[in-house]
């Protein structure tokens, strides 16, 4: 009798224990979904934003005068790297463009400069919005790493820490992480 007691508190236990670990299991499961969907969306946001700073370019090119090869790196930036990569590329290109727009006062009157930047504005604001939406993801992501029964899952899936995307907020939230 005493053996059929002990066997049914192991199944028990073992039964607890599996539920534990799919619950954990599927959290990160939906974490990872977020990251999906946040990455995919930032990803298209940044492609608008690349496409506005070409409209900007042709505007630029049509009004002044600038080097052959100025933009070049800029205008062919291939779309299979990095989301990090794509996001400083676009952002050095949109801070090439300023410097030529605070050269030219004058263009910042005309029509079709003010719907770019009113685009651009538009564009900026979205990645701003998923940025903070990713990397309030990563967070909690790497912080289910650090915790427990959450590691243990972890480390079973072999699930591995992921950056944030900015230097600066990265700084942010690993303090937020402590």
């Amino acid at each position: 009798m005493k053996i059929w007691v002990i066997i049914c508190i192991l199944i028990a236990l073992l039964g607890i224990i599996a539920i534990i670990m799919i619950i954990e299991y599927h959290k990160y499961q939906w974490l990872i979904t977020k990251l999906n969907k946040g990455e995919n969306k930032l990803h298209k946001s940044l492609e608008n934003k690349h496409q506005i700073l070409l409209n900007y370019l042709a505007f630029l090119k049509d009004n002044i005068s600038l080097p052959n090869t100025e933009f070049d790196e800029y205008q062919l930036i291939n779309n299979n790297i990095s989301l990090l990569e794509f996001d400083k590329l676009v952002t050095n290109f949109d801070n090439q463009i300023k410097t030529y727009i605070n050269d030219n006062e004058k263009l910042l009157k005309k029509e079709e400069l003010i719907t770019i930047n009113k685009n651009l504005e538009e564009a900026n604001s979205s990645i701003q919005g998923y940025k903070k939406y990713y990397n309030e993801n990563i967070s909690t992501y790497n912080n289910l790493l650090k915790s427990f029964p959450t590691n243990i899952v972890g480390k079973i899936f072999k699930y591995q820490t992921k950056d944030y995307l900015e230097e600066q907020t990265d700084e942010h939230f690993k303090i937020l992480d402590e």
